[in-house]
């Protein structure tokens, strides 16, 4: 039995952007999985589009925005996955997106965290982030950005400083020995 995997969305007036990734879910190859959406206190249908349209889908309606931070803390105590996706709402993602994200720890027995290479939605010959490191005067320097996407470097797995929460996996032992994520980090960081 394949492990199971939840998924981790936050929510905040992006019913435009879950009519497309919904359905990019719904056809994943790996089929262990549960997905989550934390809704910030959205002022558009959001809620009820995802009521009518994907009644599986876990719904946590928030009366307000509690912002990266603490909507996931939330998503994260509903969930029951052995891995802990986090990705944003305004993401497409392929059919294989999380069979790819599971086998990186069977390929890296060591790896506790990943992150996938993100593209740009404008532009997707264009990376956004394949992660990042902290450089000398304390800024994040994100590997690969504005570089072409098809680049061989860029397609293989390597060591990172820092994952972007648009597109990440973690193990649940990570979280349970770790802890939740910091709520004063409203957003970003």
């Amino acid at each position: 039995m394949s492990k199971k995997v939840s998924i981790i969305i936050v929510n905040y007036n992006g019913q435009v952007w879950l009519e497309s990734l919904l359905p990019d879910l719904m056809s994943q190859t790996y089929k262990n999985i549960e997905i989550i959406i934390v809704d910030n206190g959205s002022r558009d249908d959001s809620p009820q589009f995802i009521k009518d349209n994907y009644p599986m889908v876990k719904i946590i309606a928030l009366r307000v925005n509690m912002g990266f931070a603490q909507g996931n803390n939330f998503g994260y105590n509903k969930s029951t996955g052995d891995y802990i996706v986090l990705l944003n709402n305004d993401v497409r993602v392929n059919r294989d997106y999380i069979a790819n994200f599971v086998s990186v720890f069977d390929e890296i027995p060591t790896c506790q965290i990943a992150q996938s290479k993100i593209v740009y939605l404008s532009d997707q010959n264009k990376i956004d982030s394949c992660g990042s490191y902290l450089t000398p005067l304390s800024f994040l320097y994100y590997v690969g950005n504005d570089k072409k996407a098809n680049l061989a470097k860029h397609n293989q797995a390597f060591r990172i400083f820092s994952t972007k929460g648009a597109s990440m996996i973690i193990k649940r032992e990570v979280i349970e020995n770790i802890g939740l994520f910091d709520k004063d980090f409203w957003n970003y960081y």
